[in-house]
């Protein structure tokens, strides 16, 4: 039994140093009702990554822009995150004010001086023509280990308003 243990714990290792995953998770706070998570999964450096969002709580029929921002600094709420670093796919919210999307982009990287891990996940409101961040989380790395989108209402330590 402690052979296989090993072997397994062997294997994850080997594993983790060649394929990456990081996350932001949005929790429902007091000022907001935006919540879900968006994943990225990066086989190897150099290969594509997946992207998955899953966010609810969005105005019914919205879109909104989402990026990376330079830096995971909340100190000033989202407008401390810095500017823009990688943009991702716009959520579209149906009438329900959800919305979801997978892909596969050149775009992201989990590896190296590019990575994203560390910096902030922005979700950006669009009226009149300009954009504000309304949530942002940090892109933490490794694999959110439960199912919870962020409706159970307890308090998120890297999402805020």
């Amino acid at each position: 039994m402690r052979i296989l243990l090993a072997l397994v714990t062997l294997l994850l290792l080997v594993c983790d140093a060649y394929s990456r995953s990081a996350y932001c998770r949005f929790l429902n706070t007091r000022t907001s009702n935006i919540r879900g998570r968006i994943t990225f999964f990066q086989p190897n450096a150099g290969a594509p990554t997946r992207v998955r969002a899953r966010i609810r709580g969005l105005a019914p029929n919205s879109r909104h822009d989402v990026d990376i921002s330079q830096r995971a600094d909340f100190s000033n709420g989202c407008a401390s995150t810095g500017g823009q670093f990688r943009d991702l796919r716009d959520l579209v919210a149906d009438g329900r004010g959800r919305a979801e999307y997978r892909y596969t982009t050149d775009a992201i990287d989990l590896f190296g001086s590019s990575s994203i891990i560390g910096k902030a996940c922005s979700i950006r409101a669009t009226a009149s023509g300009t954009s504000r961040k309304i949530r942002c989380s940090r892109v933490n790395q490794g694999v959110l280990r439960d199912d919870t989108d962020g409706t159970d209402g307890t308090p998120g330590t890297d999402g805020i308003d």
